[in-house]
């Protein structure tokens, strides 16, 4: 069994997916009431709260991050990868893995937010719906989120090079 599996198998991550959901019924509720303020028989890009995407992205990723790196053992939170830099096991691939986890998070956020927009808006403007804007907007925030993983990440190779040593 690879490391992805293994890691995706035994992701207890409750929080992180309490956090998507009460995010995707806000940005529900804001994207409907920008839908109500526009006009009916004018499609125009519907706007949405970009702070509210940019918080709760990163707390649903520090989330997963922490879930996937750390652990609370005796009241003491520990880097999982400390654990195993004496059992011969290959830290990289470990690495990887979760690192693999932490950027699936991110694409299934992306991915949920953009399905809930389009659902919104192709249901009252249908084809004649404005998108452009929008999916420059959901670009922004996918920046974002691989910006915030890849500093996550960088704290946590940090982290397991301070391990190995």
């Amino acid at each position: 069994m690879s490391y992805y599996r293994y890691e995706k198998k035994h992701l207890k991550n409750l929080d992180s997916r309490i956090c998507m959901g009460f995010f995707l019924f806000c940005f529900l509720l804001n994207v409907v009431s920008g839908t109500e303020a526009a006009a009916d028989n004018v499609p125009e890009p519907i706007r949405f709260s970009l702070p509210l995407c940019f918080i709760f992205l990163g707390a649903c990723l520090a989330l997963t991050n922490s879930a996937l790196f750390f652990s609370r053992e005796q009241n003491e939170r520990i880097f999982l990868l400390h654990k195993y830099r004496f059992v011969p096991a290959d830290l990289q691939k470990m690495f990887r893995a979760k690192a693999m986890l932490l950027l699936r998070e991110l694409l299934i956020f992306l991915l949920l937010s953009l399905a809930v927009y389009l659902f919104i808006v192709l249901g009252k403007y249908g084809t004649k719906a404005e998108l452009a804007e929008p999916l420059c907007l959901f670009l922004s925030i996918a920046v974002f989120g691989l910006v915030f993983s890849g500093v996550e990440l960088a704290l946590n190779a940090v982290l397991l090079r301070r391990s190995e040593l």
